[in-house]
């Protein structure tokens, strides 16, 4: 199971890179430090309709519309 996470964290995060090109680093750690399924699941889903990162909830200055999402990214918490 950890190994299909993982599989997931980086087809996301390659994905992102091929769609928008710059992706901040706090993004690329959020994702990698993510462990639900589903919310990795709805932001590859999500990559399809995206015009921003913003669109996938993902801010292209690492904010995030999530205010869970966002102090994950500052380090002031967890989404877990």
């Amino acid at each position: 199971q950890r190994g299909a996470l993982h599989t997931q964290q980086q087809t996301l995060i390659r994905l992102l890179r091929r769609k928008f090109s710059d992706v901040p680093d706090e993004v690329v750690r959020h994702i990698e430090a993510a462990e639900d399924t589903a919310r990795l699941n709805e932001w590859l889903d999500g990559i399809l309709d995206a015009d921003t990162l913003a669109d996938m909830g993902l801010g292209s200055d690492g904010k995030s519309s999530n205010p869970e999402v966002n102090r994950a990214l500052s380090g002031n918490g967890n989404t877990q």
